[in-house]
């Protein structure tokens, strides 16, 4: 796995992306079998969606560009485990009660782990070179390459937010779907949205309209990811698998979600909306298609 990631990482940073920097930042050595990256000054992309919203159509043209590439060995793209399947006893004793009883609710369900196993099996029957885990979080935002100023005119001071993305953490790397990526970007947009804007006390309708909001503002960053990665030459993703893969990274944000209270609002939003796009994948189309609204 590791000896994956490290050659991963080494061709992701010879491959130049929309914006002229390299899809990863250079490889400065290894260490217990790991890549060890260039620093990237710049924040995550996760910190700078709501102001800097050019961000992720530029995250959408890095992966149109990786898409694009061969994978430079050859195994699938490592899937986490769907938040459907059993785990481990040693696992789950070291998950909160919250936790455990998400888990719970999901187990429960044979029709929605049917959906997510098909969703993972059509995941797998692709061969473009996919990340596998291509959240925010996995985005560093590095600046941008100006061209050399005009003899005698001061050169511009960068600033780090209206830089480039560049891909990080390279482990679950192979071949597979498009949409591997593209949920996965689009699931993390969706959860980091929901946790930040649904922490307040509010309930009843004023639940409803924040998080009306918040998916106004969430179907913006992704129809442009959607347009940055159709800019940069991706083909246009199956909206019927990328709705199902995006409802269970949702279901996995919600497990994997720390600190899950009995009445955290973002774990119950990102299981009802997570089951649903898993169940009835072509709302994601709806969502998409709808009025963008005020922004966020």
């Amino acid at each position: 796995m590791k000896g994956f990631e490290v050659e991963a990482a080494r061709a992701a940073a010879g491959v130049a992306g929309p914006l002229g920097l390299p899809l990863a930042p250079p490889v400065a050595g290894v260490e217990g079998g790991r890549p060890v990256l260039v620093r990237v000054p710049g924040p995550r992309l996760d910190a700078l969606l709501g102001t800097r919203p050019a961000l992720a159509a530029a995250a959408g043209g890095v992966l149109a560009s990786l898409h694009a590439r061969p994978c430079p060995f050859d195994r699938p793209v490592r899937l986490g485990p769907a938040a459907t399947e059993p785990i481990g006893f040693a696992v789950y004793l070291g998950l909160s009660a919250g936790q455990r009883r998400v888990l719970g609710a999901l187990h429960r369900d044979a029709a929605l782990d049917r959906a997510a196993r098909a969703a993972s099996r059509a995941a797998l029957a692709g061969t473009a070179w996919c990340h596998g885990d291509a959240r925010t979080d996995n985005f560093c935002v590095a600046a941008r390459p100006d061209p050399r100023p005009d003899e005698g005119s001061a050169a511009r001071p960068e600033d780090p937010r209206d830089g480039v993305p560049q891909l990080v953490d390279w482990e679950a790397s192979g071949t597979g779907r498009p949409e591997v990526d593209l949920a996965a970007l689009a699931a993390s947009m969706i959860a980091g949205r929901l946790a930040a804007g649904t922490a307040d006390d509010s309930d009843g309708p004023a639940l409803r309209a924040t998080v009306n909001r918040i998916l106004r503002a969430a179907r913006r960053d992704l129809t442009a990811v959607l347009d940055g990665y159709a800019a940069a030459g991706g083909v246009a993703p199956r909206t019927a698998l990328l709705g199902a893969l995006t409802g269970l990274a949702l279901l996995t944000h919600a497990v994997t979600r720390p600190a899950v209270g009995p009445y955290d609002r973002a774990t119950v939003l990102f299981t009802e909306i997570g089951g649903a796009l898993l169940r009835h994948p072509g709302r994601l189309a709806t969502l998409l298609a709808a009025p963008a609204g005020p922004p966020c």
